[in-house]
């Protein structure tokens, strides 16, 4: 945004549905090896019925993938390898892996492809 363009956004709502609209158009775009995936909320009740607190639900493992990086690099000339997990992917991840980071609202994990357990099919 130009600094005359700042100058024309006076008040604050004008300047909340500015940020407004370009959080919306924020889009992540993971480097090397990294990938953006979205966590599966887990389960709040049992099989039987019973709401789970907080503390008994543990933490996702599952998830889906939004988002991939190039590939880590391999060698000195920039050849890269070949990611294995895809946008769409829905893989198991360790546990206590990644970085949590909220966007538009949105809890994702920012995680190295090695921390990818498995993808399910």
């Amino acid at each position: 945004m130009t600094a005359s363009a700042e100058d024309m956004l006076t008040s604050p709502r004008q300047r909340s549905l500015a940020l407004t609209h370009f959080e919306a158009l924020m889009r992540i775009v993971p480097l090397n090896d990294q990938v953006v995936i979205r966590p599966q909320t887990p389960e709040t009740k049992t099989a039987g019925g019973i709401v789970l607190p907080e503390a008994a639900q543990g933490k996702s493992q599952e998830g889906k993938v939004l988002a991939v990086g190039d590939g880590r690099r391999i060698d000195g000339d920039g050849r890269r390898a070949e990611p294995q997990v895809t946008e769409g992917d829905r893989v198991l991840f360790a546990p206590y892996s990644g970085s949590p980071v909220i966007v538009n609202g949105e809890k994702l994990m920012i995680l190295s492809e090695r921390d990818i357990l498995a993808i399910i099919g």
